[in-house]
């Protein structure tokens, strides 16, 4: 499958330490998989860091939105009692900052199923750079 990456990743992904091959391998490989109003979050686990994908597929074509290398002290749960939507909402709430979304106010990350509302929020990028220690 065609993969189209986004300007977040083409910008970012080496600013994060991340390679195109390792968001592949997250996405063609994943240990955990969420799907929220067609969109779709997955985690892959490496030794000491996981790397999260945001993605939406077309018919011939994934469309890579966003994705993050992180490190255990980023988040603060059970990622083996935890889905992937809660290792991006429990990372975001941590290094994301307040958007004002409309109808809903000012959020980190909002996902309302019944509507097909996804908002995965917008990282720090600061109070992410600063971080990142630890393993899994």
């Amino acid at each position: 499958m065609q993969i189209v990456w986004s300007k977040m990743i083409e910008k970012f992904a080496p600013v994060f330490g991340l390679t195109k091959e390792q968001i592949e391998d997250a996405y063609n490989k994943p240990d955990k998989t969420s799907i929220l109003g067609g969109n779709y979050i997955t985690v892959k686990f490496y030794g000491g860091y996981a790397i999260l994908v945001t993605f939406t597929m077309q018919m011939d074509h994934a469309n890579f939105m966003n994705a993050y290398k992180i490190f255990p002290d980023m988040i603060n749960i059970d990622v083996d009692k935890s889905e992937a939507v809660d290792v991006l909402t429990n990372f975001m709430e941590n290094y994301g900052m307040l958007v004002e979304v409309p109808g809903v106010g000012k959020v980190k990350t909002h996902f309302n199923e019944g509507k097909k509302e996804f908002f995965q929020g917008i990282l720090d990028m600061e109070k992410y750079l600063q971080s990142g220690t630890g393993r899994f």
